[in-house]
């Protein structure tokens, strides 16, 4: 007998008749069925393994339990939430779907314009080109124009329509966390010349897009000699670390580098910004705040 107590989210299955009848296509059958037996024997044997087995249905983790007394009985999640992506595991991605303070991806105004922007989209990889676009396209750069306004948290970027670098990254990654498309914040430390003398931080994002796994983008915006775009799995960047100095920073971060958020906050105009832009050091944790330019 089955019995379902949300018909779109789980089934709690009592039999492997019920099984085959109910779910046939979504899982191996013979292979669960195999699994199944075999937990039972183990729990005949009194082996303690027999408590706990992990499954995974696609890229969904379940985790069933079998009582030794009791029929073997299994929760199997059959409408995966969004942002999981093949290959990797709900813990592994939590981090960079969560909403905080900067990437307020959970705000009413970040979760009506992911929608509105979104469309029709439903593959992952047309929505993120989607918001990519949006945000490198209809959300001014500060240094691009005369607006003084200096944005920081995600819901400001996209109430002013401006923002820095780093700005215009934490709204792309709200966006994307807001339609449950992991997201990471990157950056890069390039020289203000070709002299090397002087570094800043530039800020950019990652996706996890589920064809190609991560994937850099960055939502400057274009000017002459400055181009991006999204054409994935190649990356098409405007900066490319070459001097001595420069370096694409380690790692993808879920919240921004406090040097980020202490200049975005410190500063009260964008031109102030401009003159003390965040530097980079590897021996630096977290990146200190240059206060030249």
């Amino acid at each position: 007998m089955l019995n379902c107590r949300d018909a779109s989210q789980s089934y709690h299955c009592e039999s492997t008749k019920d099984i085959r009848n109910d779910i046939v296509g979504k899982i191996s059958i013979r292979r669960l069925i195999g699994r199944l037996r075999s937990l039972s024997r183990r729990a005949r044997d009194g082996d303690p393994r027999s408590t706990r087995l992990r499954v995974a249905i696609g890229n969904v983790p379940a985790t069933p339990v079998v009582d030794p007394v009791q029929p073997a009985e299994m929760w199997i999640a059959t409408s995966p939430p969004r942002g999981l992506v093949e290959g990797m595991s709900s813990e592994s991605m939590t981090d960079f779907l969560q909403s905080g303070a900067v990437i307020d991806c959970t705000d009413p105004t970040i979760v009506a314009a992911a929608a509105e922007i979104a469309g029709d989209a439903m593959d992952d990889e047309e929505i993120a080109k989607r918001y990519f676009l949006w945000v490198r396209d209809s959300v001014q750069h500060s240094s691009d124009g005369n607006n003084p306004v200096v944005t920081c948290a995600a819901s400001a970027v996209l109430k002013h329509r401006a923002g820095f670098c780093y700005a215009k990254s934490h709204l792309l990654v709200a966006l994307l966390r807001a339609r449950g498309i992991p997201a990471a914040l990157c950056y890069q430390r390039l020289a203000f010349d070709d002299s090397g003398s002087a570094f800043f931080l530039h800020g950019l994002v990652a996706i996890h897009l589920q064809r190609h796994g991560w994937y850099r983008v960055d939502p400057r915006g274009n000017k002459p000699g400055v181009f991006s775009d999204f054409s994935p799995p190649v990356e098409c960047l405007p900066y490319a670390p070459t001097l001595a100095g420069e370096q694409d920073v380690p790692g993808r971060f879920a919240e921004p580098l406090a040097c980020v958020i202490s200049t975005l906050e410190r500063w009260p105009t964008a031109s102030d910004v401009r003159a003390n832009l965040p530097d980079y050091s590897s021996e630096s944790t977290p990146p200190s705040v240059s206060g030249t330019r």
